[in-house]
C-alpha cells in the first residue's frame, strides 16, 4: 500500500469514528471555487495530500480530505468554501 492509499484509508477510518456512537458530529466539506489563483498555499498545508494541483482552480479530493480546515484558513483570496 502506497502512502496515498494509506492516508486515504486512515482518513476514512477517522471519519467513520466521528459518526459512530451516539454523537453524530457534523463535518464540513471544503471545496475550491473558480476564484482560485493557483498560489498552492492550500496544497502546501494539506496534511493528507488531498489537493490536486494539476489545474486551476485546484481541486480537493474528498476521499483523501480529513476536513481539518487548514486550506480554508490559509487561502489568501477566500477561494475555499465549506458546506
Amino acid at each position: 500500500m502506497n502512502r496515498r492509499e494509506f492516508l486515504k484509508q486512515a482518513a476514512l477510518v477517522s471519519a467513520g469514528m466521528l459518526f459512530c456512537g451516539k454523537v453524530n458530529a457534523a463535518r464540513s466539506e471544503y471545496f475550491i471555487t473558480d476564484d482560485c489563483t493557483g498560489c498552492e498555499q492550500c496544497y502546501d498545508v494539506c496534511p493528507h495530500q488531498a489537493i490536486n494541483d494539476e489545474d486551476v482552480p485546484l481541486k480537493i479530493d474528498q476521499d483523501y480530505c480529513s476536513h481539518c480546515g487548514r486550506c480554508y484558513e490559509i487561502c489568501p483570496v477566500g477561494a475555499i468554501v465549506k458546506r
